[in-house]
């Protein structure tokens, strides 16, 4: 004899359901903070990272003290090579003990004395901590930053057509030339570190410290 079975099924009413909410806000990403990527960055490019990590300077007081120690220990030829650098301006580590390894009456003294008044590697000096800065905000805080009495945008999106022809090359060559924007994040008035967006990713491609890769009347 066959039993009667009876099977409830659950409520189907598609209005009691419980529904999956989706964000419909395709910018939700801009209130996440900005996270950084490393795995795109040029390396050998003139605003590579080698030109980052070879950068040092002497702080004004250090270089005066420098000038005076030589002047006392008759070091003309020495004397000249600090006294031509700018303290506004990097001093790139290699370049500046190739210039100073033609000076025949260098000594052992001296060449100590410089290397102990070197300030710190620039990167870590400088650019660090800004960088880690950053970390704390959010995307649409970044996008918000404002400069200047017309109130002009820190940080934006910049034409790769407006980018100087070396960039644009290089970025065929990196075979990134498949896109029409790059990001701009400005750090001080002339420094600027260029990458591409990818949500609250930021990939870092070059270090610009002069402004030149978009000159100010295109940026």
């Amino acid at each position: 004899m066959a039993l009667n079975r009876e099977v409830r099924f659950g409520n189907l009413n598609p209005s009691t359901e419980k529904k999956v909410k989706i964000s419909n806000n395709p910018e939700s990403y801009k209130q996440q903070n900005i996270s950084w990527q490393f795995g795109l960055m040029d390396f050998d490019f003139d605003y590579g990272w080698n030109h980052v990590i070879d950068r040092i300077e002497f702080s004004h007081a250090v270089k005066e003290e420098m000038q005076m120690y030589l002047a006392q220990n008759n070091s003309e030829e020495l004397y000249n090579a600090i006294d031509k650098l700018n303290t506004s301006d990097f001093v790139n580590l290699t370049s500046f003990f190739n210039k100073i390894k033609t000076i025949q009456s260098i000594k052992f003294e001296e060449l100590l004395y410089i290397l102990s008044s070197f300030k710190k590697n620039f990167f870590w000096n400088e650019l660090y901590p800004k960088l880690k800065d950053f970390e704390s905000k959010k995307w649409w805080e970044l996008e918000n930053e404002k400069f200047g009495k017309s109130g002009k945008s820190k940080h934006h999106w910049v034409s790769v057509k407006k980018i100087i022809k070396p960039a644009q090359l290089r970025l065929l060559k990196l075979n990134i030339d498949d896109i029409d924007e790059i990001f701009s994040i400005r750090l001080t008035g002339t420094q600027r570190v260029w990458g591409i967006r990818d949500y609250n990713y930021f990939k870092i491609l070059w270090f610009d410290f002069n402004h030149e890769i978009c000159p100010s009347n295109k940026d």
